[in-house]
């Protein structure tokens, strides 16, 4: 998702919009599989049912407020541009958070 961004800032052709099209739906499918697969790595399989509950329900917010987010920002602004910055950098830390995370269980 971060690449899906990145190349949204610079999209002014239709080769750009193809391989957007591909970088979101491959983003898009591994932000489905990832957080049941890095909660499921990280907490045992008595606090899976659990934890994934809040994982998802942390998710759902994270998607609820970033469309919010990016649609506020492109509308004061006038611009998509820094809609898309933002957008890359929570993805950014999204998964820095999440391989952290992961680090930390194994310890």
């Amino acid at each position: 998702m971060i690449l899906t961004y990145l190349v949204m800032i610079f999209a002014e052709n239709f080769v750009l919009a193809i391989i957007i099209v591909i970088l979101f739906g491959l983003g898009n499918a591994i932000g489905s599989v990832s957080p049941p697969l890095i909660t499921s790595a990280i907490y045992s399989a008595d606090d899976f049912p659990k934890t994934y509950g809040y994982v998802q329900s942390g998710v759902q917010l994270g998607m609820t407020v970033g469309s919010l987010v990016a649609a506020s920002i492109a509308d004061s602004t006038g611009t998509y541009t820094f809609s898309w910055v933002f957008l890359a950098i929570s993805a950014a830390l999204v998964a820095v958070s999440w391989v952290s995370a992961y680090r930390i269980s194994q310890k």
